[in-house]
């Protein structure tokens, strides 16, 4: 819930201890649409690298850090691959209805669920750019791979926090399919970067904290993409399946069809 400042200033003004919300709502009916481009491997095919990011918004916000900047840095990946032939075949896709749900990587998986199995990794970004920030990398698989990313990151000086969890993105039905993720982002300090609100705006952005993420992203990719051995192992361990279908909420969703 958002509250305009005028509003609190006059709830607080009358000292009011409790606050009732009602909310008024409709359903309605829009098309959305997923983007997809495909550059294929060319020693390996049969393996997919499938990159993603979220192109849509909510209302009253620009989009702009959420996640136009990811769109973006999606977009410079597929120019670098149409470049630089890659050994293993990589899917871009432009995600549409994210925020609503994941419904854009929903129906993806869905409608692909043949081409899961030659899947091998699912690289996301979403957020990025602020000026007051820093990069971070969710791993959403095995925790040796977080090893590995912190590792080959500081071996070609570059800098994110790097951690094993889930994302609340497009990764999440990829690793709900058994393929492991990783999501990159660059979150702003506090006050220096906003989502879902009219001040996702490019006042608080600049190409050179995009370029910073693109590079990360970029030498990321095109070290796991062009190895001679490809070195991820396709797993989603226990204790990330768990925070999974927590976040799918699985078990109440089972329940409630019960009844």
């Amino acid at each position: 819930v958002q509250l305009r400042t005028v509003d609190a200033m006059e709830i607080v003004n009358k000292g009011a201890s409790r606050a009732k919300v009602t909310v008024q709502n409709k359903n309605i009916t829009l098309t959305s649409h997923n983007v997809i481009a495909e550059i294929k491997g060319t020693e390996h095919p049969e393996q997919i690298i499938s990159f993603g990011a979220h192109y849509d918004s909510v209302e009253f916000s620009k989009g702009v850090y959420d996640n136009g900047a990811g769109s973006v840095i999606n977009m410079e990946a597929a120019r670098w691959f149409a470049q630089h032939p890659p050994k293993r075949t990589v899917k871009f896709c432009w995600y549409g209805s994210e925020e609503i749900g994941l419904e854009g990587s929903k129906a993806f998986v869905r409608d692909h669920k043949d081409e899961l199995k030659d899947h091998v990794f699912m690289i996301n970004v979403d957020v990025g750019a602020p000026i007051l920030g820093y990069n971070t990398a969710a791993v959403t698989g095995e925790e040796s791979l977080v090893h590995y990313t912190d590792y080959m990151l500081k071996i070609n000086g570059l800098s994110a926090v790097t951690r094993q969890s889930i994302y609340s993105s497009d990764s999440i039905p990829f690793a709900d399919n058994g393929i492991p993720a990783i999501n990159f982002s660059r979150d702003g300090a506090k006050g220096a970067a906003y989502i879902h609100n009219r001040f996702d705006t490019m006042e608080f952005l600049s190409a050179e904290a995009l370029g910073k993420t693109l590079e990360i992203v970029l030498t990321y990719a095109d070290t796991l993409i062009n190895a001679a051995v490809f070195p991820v192992e396709k797993k989603i361990p226990d204790n990330i399946k768990e925070d999974i279908d927590k976040y799918l909420y699985k078990k109440e969703l089972a329940e409630a069809e019960a009844k």
